[in-house]
């Protein structure tokens, strides 16, 4: 009879535990790494000074692009600067894989993959991000790739390379010196 009441003592023990852990993982994953990623009420698309930035949303956990004020409460100007201060699993395929449609000597005749002046066949200039460098870097494209996708290093303007992944080499850095 003792060893049926120490047997139903541990189990109702171990059953509170768990239930105590699963409180406390839960607790864990709806609070966000802190005050500028939670996700804003005041967002003003209208606003004179309105432009495209990141926000973090709590719901999905993910950054993503909203029509904000630069000026208004946690707003990021960068993907990076987001994902970082978050702590988001998000990756950033688009910043370390290949440049897109690039031309190289083998679709081309010797030519420099930076420029596009000896090219005469359905060519021009974009960005990719180095991520060796840790810069937006000009390349000469091949063609449009279609179809498009957010994985891709393919960037019609240096500034849109600089607003997806700028920052991208010293967060990979940083994570790298935690752990």
């Amino acid at each position: 009879m003792a060893a049926a009441l120490v047997t139903i003592f541990k189990s109702s023990a171990l059953v509170v535990l768990v239930l105590a852990e699963l409180q406390a993982s839960k607790g864990v994953e709806n609070a966000t790494p802190n005050q500028a990623c939670k996700t804003p009420t005041d967002i003003n698309p209208q606003s004179e000074d309105s432009d495209i930035m990141y926000i973090y949303n709590e719901t999905s956990r993910i950054c993503h692009t909203v029509l904000a004020s630069p000026k208004g409460s946690n707003v990021f100007d960068n993907r990076i600067k987001c994902i970082q201060q978050c702590s988001t699993d998000q990756e950033a395929k688009s910043c370390t894989s290949a440049p897109a449609n690039a031309c190289s000597k083998e679709k081309m005749e010797d030519t420099n993959p930076a420029s596009c002046d000896d090219i005469e066949k359905d060519t021009f200039p974009a960005y990719y991000y180095n991520a060796r460098l840790g810069e937006c870097t000009e390349y000469c494209v091949c063609g449009y790739p279609k179809p498009r996708t957010d994985e891709m290093n393919f960037f019609m303007y240096e500034e849109s390379c600089e607003f997806w992944c700028g920052g991208y080499k010293e967060y990979i850095e940083s994570k790298a010196n935690q752990g």
